[in-house]
Order: structure tokens, then sequence, then C-alpha cells
């Protein structure tokens, strides 16, 4: 029986309308899903050629699996069945994650890196570092534009059965407007972060008169929370440098270490937002 009941219609349509009112808040198109789609947890993610994806939102529960999300974002994702289908140019759709892993794809890749172990018991063959494990992945993606899809990777236990394939026919009967709604949220994600956020535009111009470019990059990023050593790697600069770029900043500001200068910014801060 594919038909879903009326009240799984009605919730499932009132949670896409609140996710297509506020595209910011994407953990809604997740909800929404939940109403018609049995899943433990779930990730929705904007990949990008040859970028790392956008993390939008995920509802796996305990920290470990939370961070091993995080380790995906920034590194794992390069081996990713999913993303390296999408560069391929697969199509928008609902997919198996078995079913964009061609066999024995994990040897045209390096060896396992301190991120990730190979587990042939695994689906794709491989486990993140903190990820769930044993666990089937249903994925829908929808093209957000030429250089960008949107993505919510469904997770199932297999001790559950995973995702049967009646259940996955249900849910395609609803993929239209899903991905609809997938296609907004992503599109007003994109948007908002090719917007500069009010705190970086205040970083930018703190001080902006007073030190040289380089010193105000230093000061950003050391205002931003960089140790020393990030900001060497950030500005691509030799330790000793960064050192008299900060300490020729401090000097101009007439300060002497970093708690005055977070005082002084916050100080400016409040003048610019009562002006």
């Amino acid at each position: 029986m594919l038909d879903y009941t009326a009240d799984e219609l009605s919730d499932f349509s009132r949670l896409i309308a609140d996710a297509l009112r506020c595209p910011s808040k994407p953990e809604r198109l997740i909800r929404a899903a939940a109403t018609v789609l049995p899943f433990q947890a779930a990730l929705c993610v904007i990949n990008r050629r040859h970028q790392a994806p956008i993390y939008l939102c995920d509802t796996y529960p305990d920290a470990d699996a939370k961070q091993a999300v995080q380790r995906y974002v920034s590194s794992t994702y390069l081996i990713n069945p999913v993303y390296n289908a999408f560069l391929a140019g697969l199509d928008s759709g609902l997919y198996r994650m078995r079913d964009l892993a061609p066999d024995q794809w994990e040897d045209n890749f390096p060896p396992v890196n301190t991120q990730m172990n190979l587990d042939k018991a695994e689906e794709i063959g491989y486990l993140t570092h903190g990820w769930p494990a044993r666990m089937e992945e249903l994925v829908m993606l929808s093209r957000v534009s030429e250089h960008a899809m949107a993505e919510i990777s469904f997770a199932q236990p297999l001790s559950a059965g995973g995702f049967s394939e009646a259940t996955i026919q249900r849910f395609q009967a609803l993929l239209p407007i899903f991905a609809f709604a997938m296609e907004s949220v992503s599109a007003a994600a994109i948007e908002q972060l090719s917007q500069p956020d009010s705190l970086t535009v205040q970083l930018e111009a703190f001080a902006s008169d007073v030190l040289s470019p380089r010193e105000n990059e230093v000061i950003q990023l050391v205002l931003k929370g960089h140790s020393g050593k990030s900001i060497c790697s950030a500005l691509e600069i030799a330790m000793p440098t960064q050192k008299s770029h900060r300490k020729n900043a401090y000097t101009k500001l007439g300060i002497n270490n970093q708690q005055e200068l977070f005082s002084m910014f916050l100080q400016w801060k409040h003048k610019q937002e009562l002006s």
C-alpha cells in the first residue's frame, strides 16, 4: 500500500509550508520528511564542485556523531560516493547510497587517512571516525545550480531493516514538492553565505584607518580567536612576521595584549551600534 493517510499528508504539507516560509531553517525539511519516511537521523548539506560542502543541519544525537559530520564536511566528503557521483553529473532524485558506490570503488582512492577507517562491513566500505556503524543511507538530491546540489542523507540502522523498496516507492510520490522545498532552502542558504555578516563588516572596519592592510588582517584573525600558528597558516606568513605585525598593531592602538584588544573592539563595536 503506497497511499498516505490524511494525517500524514496534512503534517507533511504543514511542515513543508513552514520550510518554504522560513528557508533559513533547513531542519524543517527533515521534520517534514519524518512524517512520511522512517529514519533514525539525517544530514543536510549543499554539495559544491571542488569545494567542501556547505553544512546546513543534522539530527545525529550524540557528540561523536556530530564530530563525525564535521569531519565529513571538512575532509572525507572527497571520497564519498554522493560527492563523486555529483561531480560526474548525477541527476536529481532519490538514491540508495550503496547504488552510488561501484564495486571496489575504494580501491581508486588513497589509503585510509586519520579521519576514517576502511570497513568492508559498511555500506560504502569505510566509516568516518565517530559515525554510527551499520547504517543504511537513502539520499535525496536536488540540483540548485550548475555547480551546487542540495542533499539530505537519511540513515536507518541495518538492524531495523534499512529502507525497503516499498518505503522508497512511497516516498517517491512526494519527491516533487520535497525537491522544490529543498531547492528553495538551499538557494536561500547560498544567498545568505554570499552576503557578509555584520560582525565580518565590523571586524574589517575596526581600526582600518590606523593599521596597515596586513596588520588589519592579523588583528581580525586575533579577534576571531585564531592562534599565532593559525594566523600564519591563514595568511601564509612566518611566525616572526606574524608577531611583528601584531606588535606593531598593538603599538598603534595603544594597547599591550590580546585582552585589551578585545576590550577595545567591544567598546568600539558598541559605539558603532549606537550611532
